[in-house]
């Protein structure tokens, strides 16, 4: 525990023998601290969600805990209550959900959002909260709401229009995940955002489509030309053109051209 930080003290090897030196105060904090802490089975309790949770909270750092000797944690029962509270504050009370709503305490049965991420987007004011006002679990996670279309995202829209996630639009285009905000960044790809964030599925199918007819990827280009990516670009820069995004074949980035120059030149 010396070793981990939660004692201040010190170890001194005395032959075969170590001697460890504890302050006081902090064998009295530590001591003080565990009457208030909560074992991880009594804070998942509390909260209202499973001890995996818990642990995740922890590692998020949205929970203080205190390491056992034998291994394990306890948790600060304060800080507990200190993180519901601050949920409730930033929550509008509602007198029940309505049916596009999900409790906090439901996500984790959710495998595309992750509990600890979305109490993270609340707590920094990115994503609204609602809060339940008649119910015996006002003091869980069990109360607090958030919208399933800010968490998950809208597959289809009321327009009829198929949305795709951030995934399912660079399988769709056939490039890496990460090559998506790349493209978006550079005005290639139609995307919806909030806040400067992209959302769950803010990729309309027309987008992909309209990223098809208007550009083309470097790598869809040689079985015209006949000359390699490499040799490609260098032919198009000595006529003016300049590739919209540059490669980096380390990770997995392709050059993206306007087909209409492009098309042009060949």
């Amino acid at each position: 525990m010396i070793e981990g930080g939660t004692l201040n003290g010190e170890l001194r090897r005395m032959g075969r023998r170590r001697q460890i030196l504890v302050e006081p105060q902090s064998l009295e904090a530590v001591r003080t601290g565990r009457d208030t802490s909560r074992s991880c089975d009594e804070a998942a309790s509390l909260l209202g969600t499973s001890n995996f949770q818990i642990e995740r909270l922890r590692r998020s750092g949205l929970i203080a805990s205190i390491p056992e000797s034998a291994g394990g944690y306890r948790y600060d029962e304060n800080a507990l209550h200190t993180l519901l509270s601050r949920l409730r504050t930033l929550a509008e009370p509602m007198a029940h959900p309505a049916a596009d709503m999900i409790a906090l305490a439901d996500l984790p049965a959710h495998k595309r959002a992750r509990l600890s991420s979305v109490i993270q987007e609340v707590l920094n004011g990115h994503l609204p909260l609602w809060m339940e006002r008649s119910t015996s679990s006002l003091q869980s996670l069990h109360a607090l709401y958030v919208r399933r279309d800010e968490v998950f995202g809208h597959t289809i829209r009321p327009s009829g229009d198929r949305c795709l996630s951030v995934r399912e639009a660079a399988k769709a285009l056939g490039v890496t995940v990460r090559m998506i905000p790349i493209l978006v960044h550079a005005g290639c790809l139609q995307a919806d955002a909030q806040q400067g964030r992209l959302r769950k599925c803010g990729f309309p199918w027309k987008a992909i489509i309209g990223f098809q007819q208007n550009y083309c990827l470097s790598r869809d280009l040689p079985a015209r030309s006949g000359i390699s990516h490499r040799g490609l670009a260098a032919s198009l820069r000595m006529y003016g053109l300049q590739p919209l995004i540059p490669s980096d074949s380390k990770h997995g980035i392709s050059y993206a051209w306007r087909k209409s120059e492009i098309l042009a030149y060949l």
